[in-house]
């Protein structure tokens, strides 16, 4: 994945992969505009859509919001509950088709959406470091100092504090933890 955000047709292309990979996992996905979405894969099938506090044909529906983001794909058993959704091959279309409109003009001029403001706001660090506090403890707070000073976006923002978790399941948690706060 690029350092930037990459355009939503290309996040959809990486969700056909993985259902036609037979995978199992769930696709995290931050927009540029500061919504998360979740898609859970169990063996190859779409069972559980999220998007922006929304579940199900909600979400899918929504997800044609989406212009660009960042993903990351988390191997293994989601544990979230199974929702009622079309096959995944309608939900993959409705996906496609929703990429095609919304990136068509970008997709000619190669496919990477345009760059989002650097830097990190106030309010976001302070949510970063209350979501960090969680899951390590006070020591968040000096262990985050660095990172987000050094952070160019909230992207690395969350992928440096993640690191800072030695669980890799507490880790995608806390990922999503952070982007369903700064979503609301």
């Amino acid at each position: 994945m690029a350092d930037g955000y990459i355009l939503f047709a290309k996040i959809v292309e990486e969700i056909r992969r993985l259902v036609s990979q037979q995978v199992t996992g769930t696709l995290f996905i931050a927009t540029n505009e500061n919504r998360s979405a979740q898609v859970s894969i169990e063996d190859g099938k779409i069972v559980y859509l999220y998007f922006s506090n929304t579940v199900g044909t909600t979400a899918l529906e929504r997800m044609a919001q989406i212009h660009a983001g960042r993903y990351r794909f988390q191997e293994g058993p989601a544990g979230l509950p199974r929702v009622d959704l079309p096959p995944t091959e309608t939900i993959l279309a409705a996906l496609e088709a929703a990429a095609s409109r919304e990136g068509a003009s970008d997709r000619r001029e190669g496919g990477e959406a345009p760059a989002v403001a650097a830097g990190l706001t106030e309010p976001q660090k302070s949510v970063l470091v209350a979501c960090l506090v969680e899951f390590i403890g006070p020591i968040a707070e000096i262990l985050s100092e660095d990172h987000l000073r050094q952070a160019s976006d909230l992207n690395t923002a969350i992928d440096a504090l993640a690191g800072e978790i030695p669980s890799p399941d507490q880790a995608a948690q806390f990922r999503t933890l952070v982007l369903s706060k700064l979503s609301g």
